[in-house]
């Protein structure tokens, strides 16, 4: 094809050629009006033409221009249109104050470092003394951010499209300004904001060669930036949630709390001596104790929850079976501590909140394992050893009604008298051992198996830890957080070991004054059972320690001895005659299976915390005060680190090529505002010839407009060797328009001509001798 991408002047006649007229644009059907005839209801393209040339041909012909004044007097310099950048500075503005204010209120509120409080840490950001509602308010006011955040970002959203095609369409103007020869094809698509047009993007993609006949640089570069700024706000949506937390209002005061250096408070005192109150309250507590009863202070660690979805979200991590744990709602018992989740002692009640205030409260945490061991493992020589505990109780001897021998050895070997707390609010972890020798030579119960020689051996292991957590909170999701440290006093497996076979124990009591624990007397009635019986005969009137957290986890009686679930008035017989029996049922009980055997021991660790917690100070000396704040409602973004980095990185990007499309947009001179119809419509006289106004539907198939050029250029021609002081423009046009430069315009748009450019003409006239400059009067 013959290449048509001459310039194309503004002057029309001199671009158009008017052969064969007719054929080119046959007449254009209009509708039919009464009062005129058919000839009258048509304009064939033969009359436009001729009516065109009527139009131009005083401008067609240089010397029938009635004033070169009237053509100097209708010219313009090229200006710049900062506009398109002006709006890219506030679209970004807005996007950015929007998108970096919910940034921020995923991590901490704006008003606030953070949404909690701490308090005595070493920010120390706590509430200070401002009074509850003018505190509150800081959170109204994060509020009011989030709010007018939401309602930026959806201005914005609004504006991303429109915005971005402003711009491309400014950019435009410029492209076909300065681009390196686009086809009159290329010039159109972008006229049509073909970035916005879905029948250009197909058009690119399934047309014969339409990736390089309808595209351009800018173009190619506006569908990404529309498609880039079309999907950072569905992105948004996609990654951006909100939640429901507590913000703070003012807080509440728990005092009198055991803090770990209470504990030594006393110490300073030189007549100090240890009352022993701690063993003796444990020894209660062991003979109370049931493996049903909820435990208020005792709690669960991390992993442990309660809600369903929770719970599945567990056993989807492989944590957990599935099922609800037992614990939740009843609460933990000690019918089965091996299933709880990291149980430990605390003061405050199992689950206690403290909102949206930070805390920390000492916890003791002791686990017991029993096992059976050797002779060879058994330590020797324990009652001489230095500090160490060391009992033995027993009835080597029998009577005619009992025959029964019976013994029971305890060791702790090593120094007791050295405490294994350690004056420090650093962790600290340490085990306790005791040894325990079961010795049955023979019985008169045919239920009760002998022992074997040397008795029946096992080995008590308790390990311990102790120290602060921090409480839960709506910071940690109400899940007890681990950081400990330590306290003082024996250790608790010591304090059990007392309790269980020390001064005051159970069978110390009942060797050393037997007479104390004999049965009512029933012989009598045993005699003859006409007679009515004593009194209460069989009713309950002590337990035996340790004996119920013997049980299963649901409080089942397995071990069938009497004595572990009550002490009858009649046990001990009449006369005492089967003391020893009920003895030897007790120390049977170490004999039991190991893992309820270690349950129970851990339970009673757990018992000889408590006691020793709740005992250890007075409550003159209990100086720890937990603060609490149950909060108010306010709803915050959620959005996780790599989301936000993501769109912040395509945000980014979009406003980066935005600032810098404005900036090519608003740099150089431009002819015209944008690419729109009243432009093309000046473009497309100067291409009538080529392109006559016929149908034309198939527009691919027009190939002139990929040989006719689609950027706009000066056409002005040099005269005597001087270039023209008034530009024209002209498609194809040879040089590139420049802003210092003069070029014709319509009236609307004229400039007054400057005086030394006045001065130039009117020196050209002169010497030329133009026609019409009489009429211009005489010159002042």
């Amino acid at each position: 094809m013959e290449d048509q991408r001459r310039p194309l002047s503004s002057r029309p006649v001199s671009a158009i050629s008017y052969q064969d007229s007719e054929e080119l644009a046959p007449p254009l059907p209009v509708a039919n009006h009464p009062s005129k005839s058919e000839n009258e209801s048509s304009i064939s393209s033969k009359e436009r033409v001729s009516s065109q040339r009527e139009d131009v041909s005083d401008i067609a012909n240089p010397e029938a221009r009635p004033s070169n004044r009237h053509v100097q007097a209708t010219s313009t310099k090229l200006h710049r249109s900062m506009y398109v950048l002006l709006l890219v500075c506030f679209y970004a503005t807005l996007t950015l104050v929007a998108w970096v204010a919910t940034a921020i209120l995923t991590i901490r509120p704006i008003t606030a470092k953070h949404y909690g409080v701490w308090i005595r840490n070493k920010e120390n950001n706590g509430y200070g003394w401002v009074g509850a509602n003018r505190y509150h308010s800081l959170y109204i006011k994060n509020e009011n951010w989030y709010r007018t955040a939401r309602v930026l970002q959806a201005i914005a959203s609004v504006l991303t499209i429109p915005l971005t095609s402003a711009v491309c369409s400014s950019a435009a103007v410029i492209f076909c300004q300065r681009a390196q020869n686009p086809s009159l094809r290329q010039m159109i698509s972008l006229a049509d904001k073909g970035w916005t047009d879905p029948t250009t993007w197909i058009r690119t993609v399934i047309k014969s060669n339409g990736f390089k006949r309808y595209g351009s640089s800018l173009l190619y570069g506006s569908m990404a930036l529309v498609a880039l700024g079309g999907i950072i706000s569905p992105i948004q949506q996609v990654f951006l949630t909100t939640k429901t937390i507590k913000t703070p209002t003012w807080p509440q005061l728990i005092p009198d709390l055991l803090d770990i250096p209470d504990q030594w408070w006393y110490l300073k005192y030189s007549d100090y001596s240890d009352s022993n109150l701690v063993t003796v309250k444990t020894r209660s507590a062991l003979i109370s104790a049931t493996n049903t009863q909820p435990q208020a202070s005792l709690w669960q660690g991390a992993g442990f929850a309660c809600s369903m979805l929770d719970v599945l979200k567990l056993a989807d991590n492989k944590t957990t079976s599935g099922s609800v744990p037992r614990a939740c709602g009843k609460g933990a018992t000690f019918g089965n501590m091996s299933t709880l989740t990291d149980p430990f002692l605390a003061e405050l009640p199992s689950g206690y909140s403290t909102g949206v205030i930070r805390q920390f409260a000492p916890r003791f945490n002791s686990t017991a394992k029993y096992e059976a061991i050797s002779q060879e493992d058994f330590p020797t020589d324990c009652q001489n050893q230095h500090g160490a505990f060391w009992v033995e109780y027993g009835n080597l001897t029998s009577n005619d009604f009992d025959e029964s021998t019976f013994s029971l050895t305890a060791c702790m070997p090593s120094d007791q008298s050295k405490s294994p707390w350690k004056n420090t609010r650093d962790r600290q972890d340490f085990s306790e051992e005791l040894y325990i020798n079961v010795s049955i030579v023979h019985t008169a119960w045919p239920d009760v198996r002998p022992s074997p020689a040397g008795g029946d051996l096992f080995k008590v292991t308790a390990n311990t830890t102790a120290g602060y957590f921090e409480l839960p909170n709506y910071m940690n999701n109400g899940v007890p957080a681990l950081g400990l440290s330590t306290v003082i006093n024996k250790g608790p497996l010591l304090t059990v070991t007392m309790a269980l076979f020390g001064e005051g124990s159970f069978l110390q009591t009942r060797l050393t004054h037997p007479a104390a624990y004999y049965g009512i007397d029933t012989s009598e009635y045993d005699e003859d059972r006409s007679k009515a019986p004593p009194t209460n005969i069989g009713a309950c009137i002590d337990l035996a320690p340790l004996g119920s957290l013997l049980d299963d986890d649901i409080g089942q009686h397995v071990i069938g001895n009497n004595v572990d679930y009550c002490i009858k008035n009649t046990d001990g017989g009449t006369g005492g005659t089967t003391i020893e029996r009920d003895m030897v049922f007790w120390i049977e009980n170490f004999r039991y299976r190991p893992e309820r055997l270690s349950n129970a021991f851990t339970a009673s660790l757990f018992l000889a915390n408590q006691a020793w917690m709740f005992e250890g100070a007075t409550s003159g000396h209990r100086s720890l005060r937990v603060s609490y704040d149950e909060g108010a409602d306010t709803e915050v973004p959620v959005m996780s680190t790599r989301a936000v980095i993501l769109i912040s990185v395509l945000l980014g990007i979009d406003l980066i090529a935005l600032f810098l499309l404005a900036l090519y947009a608003s740099w150089w001179p431009r002819w015209t505002g944008q690419l729109d119809a009243f432009t093309m419509m000046r473009v497309g006289a100067a291409v009538a010839e080529n392109v006559p106004l016929k149908v034309g539907r198939s527009t691919d198939q027009i190939q002139v407009l990929d040989g006719l050029p689609g950027w706009m250029g000066d056409a002005g021609e040099a005269e005597d060797g001087q270039e023209p002081k008034i530009g024209e423009l002209a498609l194809g046009g040879r040089k590139r328009l420049r802003g210092g430069r003069r070029y014709g315009c319509y009236a609307g748009d004229a400039e007054p001509v400057g005086w030394e450019l006045k001065r130039n003409m009117r020196e050209r006239i002169r010497e030329e001798g133009a026609i019409g400059l009489n009429a211009a009067g005489p010159r002042t």
